[in-house]
């Protein structure tokens, strides 16, 4: 029914190379009125940093949440990431994430991963717009929203 992977993507950007840690959960669902008798579809959670230990866990989760729930899912599920705290290594996690979920992770020590990277400004706001948050419609943005 789903099945969780992880990819890497490269980018460039103002001629420095950055990567992207990619999360994909999957559902396939036969139904012989399609025209091509089923469909895929897919979630995808993109990290810059290689936190394997809690993007995979959230992908597993908030790609059936959002089959079973729809945007709102994914909704709920922002907005438990943006209360997460600062990531720190060599500490066990408690993120909750779903509502009913948590994901318990320790993440690798500063030698293992690479130098933390600036969020680009306005990443917040692109998310927002993705998950129709903000925009011409909702001009105040997600009113839960913590930070």
């Amino acid at each position: 029914d789903g099945d969780a992977a992880a990819a890497l993507v490269e980018a460039e950007e103002g001629g420095e190379r950055e990567f992207l840690y990619g999360y994909v959960f999957c559902r396939q669902r036969q139904d012989n009125s399609l025209r091509r008798g089923g469909e895929q579809r897919a979630v995808v959670v993109l990290s810059r940093l290689p936190y394997t230990s809690v993007m995979r866990p959230l992908c597993q989760i908030a790609g059936p949440l959002f089959f079973s729930y729809g945007l709102e899912a994914l909704i709920q599920v922002y907005s438990d990431i943006c209360s997460w705290p600062d990531p720190r290594s060599g500490v066990l996690l408690q993120l909750p994430v779903g509502g009913l979920n948590t994901i318990s992770a320790t993440l690798p020590p500063p030698p293992v991963m690479p130098p933390p990277a600036d969020v680009p400004e306005g990443l917040d706001v692109i998310a927002s717009e993705a998950l129709g948050l903000s925009g011409p419609d909702n001009e105040e943005g997600f009113a839960g929203e913590g930070g």
